[in-house]
């Protein structure tokens, strides 16, 4: 593990940014081994592109960086400022996200497969086509975010605030939302087959289409108009048309 100085990582992307402009005829592109460097004050910086897999960087500064494309594969990056930062197509798999600061951050695509987004925020941010399969994503904040059409199969949710996220045709297979607040939520068309939704808040969540089968829904708090606009196991189908709660 490198232990570079704030000056040479200056540097090394002050150079970045000539191939990146130049589109690779000057400069040299940044292929960084890991490194630590802590809370570097990089704001603004452009990585995008570079090999960063495995560095360390906690409690960085990256409020409106830009990171498209950027391979980041096992970085650690906890509690990141990173508002507005941009993350299109980025690599974070597997990368320590726990607690970061992610508001209004532009992340089409980005792959945040098995990554530890713990408490992190991500209200308001443009998800849509990220994976997050397999991610730790409790207690985190989604809330407005926009995450149509991206992947939550098999994530922990737990205690995570989605009010008012666009879910719309995203997967969250087998995904872990107890106690999850899914508020005012669109989940049209989305797939929930074998989710946990126990002693979640689905409260005015728009399901039109949203396939339920399999969900456990023990304690959950929902609206039963709005749930029978989803795919439901016949015998919670039945007991709702009766009347009857499955709370």
């Amino acid at each position: 593990m490198n232990n570079l100085q704030l000056s040479e990582i200056r540097e090394i992307f002050l150079v970045h940014r000539k191939w990146l402009e130049s589109e690779g005829a000057e400069g040299r592109k940044a292929e960084l081994e890991p490194f630590h460097l802590y809370g570097p004050p990089l704001r603004g910086f452009d990585f995008s592109q570079a090999r960063m897999a495995g560095c360390q960087m906690p409690l960085a500064d990256l409020r409106y960086a830009l990171m498209v494309g950027t391979d980041l594969e096992k970085a650690v990056l906890q509690g990141l400022e990173g508002y507005q930062i941009g993350l299109t197509s980025a690599n974070l798999r597997q990368a320590n996200l726990r607690g970061a600061f992610l508001v209004e951050a532009i992340a089409l695509g980005t792959n945040f497969e098995r990554a530890d987004l713990r408490e992190a925020s991500l209200a308001r941010a443009d998800l849509r086509r990220a994976n997050f399969s397999r991610s730790d994503l409790r207690e985190a904040n989604l809330s407005e975010a926009q995450c149509q059409d991206a992947r939550f199969d098999r994530a922990d949710m737990t205690e995570a605030n989605l009010l008012e996220c666009d879910l719309r045709g995203a997967s969250l297979e087998g995904a872990i939302l107890a106690r999850a607040l899914l508020a005012r939520t669109n989940l049209s068309g989305a797939n929930l087959r074998v989710a946990d939704l126990r002693q979640a808040q689905i409260g005015n969540a728009q399901l039109v289409g949203a396939d339920l089968r399999g969900a456990r829904l023990e304690g959950a708090i929902y609206e039963r108009k709005a749930l029978l606009a989803a795919q439901l196991d016949e015998p919670i189908r039945k007991s709702l048309e009766g009347g009857r709660s499955q709370r």
